[in-house]
């Protein structure tokens, strides 16, 4: 297999296993012994309290080239091990630095279960991805829709999203990494847009329910002091980005109640 014009040999190492999960009970060990599953987590798991993990909750759904509603209970359970793995060593070390051999090794599953529910890397890593957007904006969507009405529900999400760069353990956006890590692998990419869009989507919803005007502008600018805020406190390794951002968001909603722009002062 190929990943980004080079072979990833981990994909070639050892040929076909034995297939050591049970089919229609618990996946079980090389020595047979049932092993209970247990979730790798990174800040982003532990913090945002979505149901749905990486199982599908809401119909049928494609991931890997797999129909997840087709799959029994201890295959959905072997599935979602080895993307809790995944998402936990690739957002610790990056999606390049982590092989497949471990990914199994950690998630306590076979090279087979993985290869059938992820045929490639670049796939596992695509539904990894996917479904951690799924789950950001569905924890978005629900944290933020008893705030206040008003500009204060807009700048609910900022203070959600400061608490969450706040969490022990926090590296910065999962999506933004994954990106930089595959040097903007196209599915990557569009997968990241499709994230993005989103959050556009809920602030520009926000920002209507406010009755600002031309929300589309001013959600494109609230998206850069949030992603601009996540790099730098990544970075830096203090919320005082996110506290600025904050700031500067209530200034242009401010502006937009004024019917106006805000003001810069200069420094000094």
């Amino acid at each position: 297999m190929e990943v980004n014009g080079h072979i990833d040999r981990q994909f070639l190492e050892g040929g076909a296993e034995r297939e050591v999960a049970a089919e229609d009970g618990e996946p079980e060990s090389r020595d047979g012994h049932s092993i209970a599953i247990r979730h790798g987590r990174d800040s982003t798991d532990r913090y945002c309290d979505s149901t749905s993990r990486y199982s599908s909750v809401a119909g049928a759904a494609t991931l890997g080239n797999v129909m997840t509603d087709a799959l029994s209970p201890s295959q959905q359970a072997t599935r979602a091990k080895i993307l809790d793995t995944a998402a936990r060593l690739f957002y610790d070390r990056g999606v390049h630095a982590v092989g497949v051999n471990e990914i199994v090794a950690e998630a306590k599953a076979s090279k087979l279960s993985l290869y059938r529910y992820f045929p490639s890397k670049e796939q596992l890593v695509a539904a990894m991805l996917t479904e951690h957007s799924d789950r950001i904006h569905d924890w978005l969507v629900r944290k933020t829709a008893d705030a206040p009405a008003g500009p204060e529900r807009v700048l609910s999400v900022f203070d959600l999203l400061i608490d969450w760069f706040a969490q022990p353990g926090y590296q910065g956006c999962t999506v933004v990494n994954t990106v930089t890590d595959t040097r903007a692998d196209p599915a990557i990419a569009a997968i990241a847009r499709r994230h993005l869009a989103r959050y556009r989507h809920l602030l520009e919803g926000r920002i209507q329910e406010a009755g600002l005007a031309d929300a589309p502008r001013l959600a494109r600018q609230l998206l850069l002091l949030i992603e601009g805020a996540s790099v730098v406190v990544s970075i830096d390794g203090t919320t005082d980005a996110g506290a600025d951002a904050r700031a500067a968001a209530e200034r242009l909603l401010a502006a937009a109640r004024q019917g106006g722009h805000p003001t810069v002062q200069a420094a000094g």
